[in-house]
């Protein structure tokens, strides 16, 4: 029929291949050297596997997700769990989906600085994702028990 389906055997595998893809890619961008234009291209180049490698991994869960979902054939109580269950994998995924965002973000201010763009309108756009995503890691790990703290939001005494 030209369908393509994922087994119990592609649902326990490759998430796997994904994690050990994701930790080499961490590696190789850590030993890219340089801020010139060609390691520029290369961390952009960098940047685009992680975000499609990420959004595989998205793919995987919410199959997963869904999967083990239908399972409970409409029990809340089935339901709950097996979100309570998946809560960490979805953690992991925002936190992975957010350092790839950050770093995209960081390579374009690197392009603005070797350019001669504005670099000032660049690093103040950063820093305000920087606030943003990081409130979305803090709702993240909550959801899993984890506290870390929140950024503060000014005003001092």
């Amino acid at each position: 029929t030209g369908e393509t389906t994922m087994t119990d055997r592609d649902l326990s595998i490759t998430p796997l291949l994904v994690v050990l893809y994701l930790a080499g890619l961490a590696v190789a961008m850590a030993a890219i050297p340089g801020c010139g234009p060609s390691a520029l291209r290369s961390h952009a180049t960098t940047a685009l596997v992680a975000m499609h490698a990420e959004r595989v991994a998205d793919d995987l869960y919410l199959a997963h997700l869904d999967a083990s979902l239908g399972e409970c054939e409409g029990d809340s109580v089935c339901m709950d769990r097996v979100n309570e269950e998946h809560a960490p994998a979805e953690a992991a995924l925002t936190i992975t989906r957010t350092a790839i965002l950050v770093y995209a973000s960081a390579i374009e201010v690197a392009n603005a600085a070797d350019g001669g763009g504005d670099v000032i309108s660049a690093l103040v756009a950063l820093a305000l994702e920087l606030v943003q995503r990081w409130q979305e890691v803090v709702a993240a790990l909550a959801r899993v028990g984890v506290e870390v703290p929140s950024l503060p939001t000014g005003g001092g005494s």
